[in-house]
């Protein structure tokens, strides 16, 4: 099957930017604790959020969140070169997830169990996603799984949107521009510092939690092939069951 969007470059597209080159850096603190012997005050005012902290520090501080996370669910609307994508991913850095996506007018679920992914696509998907063998995949899978070993070329097509570790070292690629911190802005009720960058010829903004852990709760990207990305459901615990066997197709009876 031909290499498709279905690649670690879709997430990339919404945080890479941003978040390039950070995570293991130094930190500078954000101020020593009040001494015990202070006068307490009775205007206290409060303080900003990640106040004296620098775009790229809290960069730094989101990437080491996000990257210890166990599990997390991502939901990803956009486009890539042209086609329309949305996407429901729950995944874990045990290889665990349950995937839903939708690509140039087709669906594909994906259900990974730590060693093998399994993915399930109409025929819509495969005639779109495997080019000239589409009718021939959906003729062998018969509306079943593909079944697709650690390892697989297929299953390396896939692994971006079914393992949580493959998909967080996207966060790590090369990107351009400096980081810049916004005002703070509410997201799903909660206070986040946007940090934005331009980034692949527009701007990817990404707004970090400003209370509790510093995770990345949503990332917008502008430009050519605009798309955002939510993220909910952090470290909680994912039941990924595999189909039974008979309905499923391992992935060699399709050539490589």
């Amino acid at each position: 099957m031909k290499r498709t969007v279905l690649t670690a470059a879709l997430i990339c597209a919404t945080a890479a930017g941003v978040l390039s080159g950070c995570g293991d850096g130094e930190e500078d603190k954000a101020g020593a604790p009040p001494s015990a012997s202070a006068a307490p005050t009775t205007t206290a005012v409060p303080k900003a959020p990640f106040e004296g902290l620098t775009a790229q520090q809290i960069s730094d501080r989101a990437v080491t969140a996000m990257k210890a996370l166990s599990s997390v669910t991502i939901d990803f609307d956009g486009t890539d070169s042209g086609q329309k994508i949305r996407m429901k991913a729950a995944m874990t850095n045990a290889g665990k997830c349950v995937s839903h996506i939708v690509l140039g007018g087709g669906n594909l679920e994906l259900i990974g169990v730590g060693t093998d992914t399994f993915a399930k696509g109409d025929t819509a998907f495969w005639n779109a996603q495997a080019g000239a063998s589409g009718p021939a995949v959906n003729a062998l899978l018969k509306g079943r799984w593909m079944k697709m070993p650690a390892g697989s070329g297929q299953d390396d097509d896939f692994k971006s949107f079914c393992d949580l570790s493959t998909f967080m070292a996207g966060f790590t690629e090369s990107g351009s521009g400096t980081p810049v911190k916004g005002a703070p802005t509410v997201v799903a009720g909660r206070t986040t510092v946007p940090i934005s960058s331009p980034d692949d010829g527009g701007t990817t903004t990404v707004y970090v939690a400003a209370e509790g852990e510093p995770y990345i709760l949503k990332a917008v990207h502008t430009g050519s092939d605009p798309g955002s990305a939510v993220f909910t459901d952090f470290d909680k615990p994912l039941n990924a069951v595999a189909p039974p066997a008979s309905q499923t197709v391992d992935a060699s009876a399709l050539g490589g």
